[in-house]
């Protein structure tokens, strides 16, 4: 079974692995119900996120009879950690709990971890930055970008901490990576890395616009970035498809 606010890349991996994928996601289009046994929609909107009161019904109405043989949970759940744990409550999980990405989402703890295991991460605070041109803002457990704004643009900085779940984060310059990589509780094994761009909207500057998979990466960096991320998996316990 698979849930997520698009779920049609995971029914294509899930058919290729030989698995019948029972799918609900925002959009049912027709490749997703094409590669799915059936297919349902996700309650709620992407404007307001995922429906977590009528997630189990919905999914216990899509399993009808059958028995998953697991739950996976794409895109929509980050900020979603209980409901998470009430999911797995009536299904198996393969995939993070809600414990884990509670860690992971954390932006204090995740900075905390770095630090100890040695990362390289930007600067992060909760109080207003006496130098808001260097920073952005964003929100806890955010995803795809559109949470993010300069901080000198925005009315939280003249306050003294940013919003409820909103954090400063220093601005670096650079390219965009991300790795790719499959956890199981103790070490990460790299799948591939990509490189992301942005889609600038007037209210989100640095909106998701797409990714490109990279082909050749330098072999040194690989190493260490396999071990920076190894030290973050045993920390937090993840475990299946993550990405940094």
């Amino acid at each position: 079974m698979i849930a997520a606010i698009s779920g049609r890349a995971l029914a294509a991996a899930a058919r290729r692995a030989g698995y019948r994928p029972l799918v609900a996601d925002f959009f049912c289009d027709t490749d997703t119900v094409a590669l799915a046994e059936r297919a349902t929609m996700l309650p709620g909107d992407l404007q307001g996120g995922i429906d977590g009161e009528r997630i189990i019904e919905t999914l216990r109405q899509l399993a009808g009879d059958d028995q998953p043989v697991a739950i996976v949970l794409g895109s929509g759940f980050e900020r979603m950690t209980e409901t998470v744990d009430v999911i797995a409550r009536y299904f198996p999980l393969a995939g993070n709990s809600g414990g884990a990405i509670r860690r992971i989402k954390d932006p204090q703890l995740l900075a905390a971890d770095c630090a100890e295991l040695g990362i390289p991460h930007p600067q992060f605070r909760w109080d207003r930055p006496p130098d808001p041109e260097n920073w952005v803002v964003k929100t806890a457990g955010g995803a795809g970008g559109a949470h993010i704004r300069r901080a000198a643009g925005e009315t939280s900085v003249l306050q003294s901490q940013a919003p409820g779940g909103r954090y400063f984060q220093r601005f670096v310059p650079g390219r965009s990576i991300s790795a790719l990589f499959v956890g199981d509780g103790q070490t990460a094994d790299i799948v591939g890395f990509s490189q992301q761009w942005a889609s600038p909207a007037p209210a989100a500057p640095y909106r998701y616009g797409g990714a490109v998979r990279l082909r050749r990466f330098d072999r040194k960096q690989a190493a260490m970035i396999r071990g920076w991320l190894s030290g973050l998996v045993r920390r937090a316990g993840l475990v299946g498809l993550c990405s940094a």
